[in-house]
This record gives structure tokens, C-alpha cells and sequence, in this order.
């Protein structure tokens, strides 16, 4: 059946999410718009698999559940890093992206496993603190547009625990939250 307010939400995320990384991220240096790009790409993919989830094309269902675990593993460490050297105004090298990466990769390999994937929410929720957490950081470092972070953290925070309203159905409002908070990540750079 098809669910047209969340396809559109979804193609929404998904094109706000690359022009975000396009306007805001693309002239940062290799190894950090590699991490940035892992955050962006992982959620644009997720999106546009959701669209055509929301759109009734059945047979890419176990392809979004995997790109939604894929975002919530490798996108987050990647995020996590990336903001941490937004704050610190550092650049890594490429073995540290290169890591960061892996060990996104071994996260979602290990959360695809039947009897570990109830943890997905649990490390998504930790992302989200150590986001905050370096934010904060941030801001005590002056980093001024740390402000941003967090007010990005906390829109979709609290979109995630948001029952649905007259007028919006809960998918939709966390979709058009992580895009608000998407485009508090590129204020913040």
C-alpha cells in the first residue's frame, strides 16, 4: 500500500540530505568529507529505499531495513568523528577515517546478526549522546556553531519519541526532523 506523505518526506531527506554535504561539507579535506559523506550518503540511501518502501515496492524492503541499519552504524561513528574534528577544527588522517569506517562496518555486521539487533536503537541512542556530548564540548572550546549541533541533536531527538499528531504521522516527522537537523549540521561547519 502505498504511504505518499512518507515518500515524499523521504525523497525530501534524501535531497536535502546531498545538497547539505554538496553546499556545506565538499571543500572540506579528504579524510573528513569521507566522514561527513558516509553520514550523508548512508541516510540519502536509506531515504531513497524508504520512498520506494512508502511507494509499495515490496521487494526492497530487507534492502531499506539494512540501509537503515547501515545509517545508524557507519553514518554514526562516522558523524560522531566528523563532528569531534568540526569542534577541534582538526583534520585526520586517512588512517583514522579509514578506521572509523571499519569499525562502523564491523558494527553493522554485528548488528545484522539476529540475536544482537535489538542493540541497533541502543547504539543509535548513544550516537546521538556522544554527538551532544561533543557539541557541548565544542561550545565550551568557543566553538560558537556548536549551537547548531545541538539544536540539530535535539529536533530529532525529540521527533523520536513524538507519538504521531493530527497532522503528521510520526515517519513523517522524524523524516522532516532529521532534515531540519541535517541542515543544522551544515550551519554548524
Amino acid at each position: 500500500m502505498m504511504q505518499l506523505s512518507s515518500v515524499i518526506s523521504d525523497v525530501i531527506l534524501a535531497a536535502v540530505s546531498l545538497g547539505v554535504f554538496f553546499r556545506f561539507f565538499s571543500g572540506f579535506a579528504l579524510p573528513n568529507r569521507l566522514l561527513w559523506g558516509a553520514f550523508f550518503v548512508t541516510i540519502t540511501m536509506a531515504a531513497m529505499a524508504g520512498a520506494l518502501r512508502f511507494a509499495g515496492v515490496q521487494a526492497v524492503v530487507p534492502a531499506h531495513d539494512s540501509l537503515q541499519l547501515l545509517a545508524g552504524t557507519v553514518g554514526i561513528l562516522s558523524v560522531v568523528m566528523a563532528i569531534w574534528s568540526l569542534v577541534t577544527r582538526q583534520t585526520f588522517s586517512m588512517t583514522t577515517t579509514i578506521y572509523v569506517l571499519f569499525a562502523g562496518i564491523l558494527l553493522f555486521l554485528l548488528l545484522s546478526l539476529p540475536v544482537v539487533k535489538p542493540f541497533a536503537s541502543v547504539v543509535q541512542s548513544l550516537g546521538m549522546l556522544a554527538t551532544m556530548l561533543v557539541a557541548v564540548y565544542g561550545l565550551l572550546q568557543k566553538y560558537q556553531k556548536a549551537t547548531w549541533i545541538i539544536v540539530g541533536v535535539m529536533t530529532v531527538g525529540i521527533a523520536t519519541k513524538m507519538p504521531a499528531q493530527n497532522f503528521i504521522n510520526a515517519i513523517d516527522l522524524y523524516h522532516y526532523s532529521l532534515t531540519a537537523t541535517l541542515l543544522c549540521f551544515g550551519k554548524a561547519a
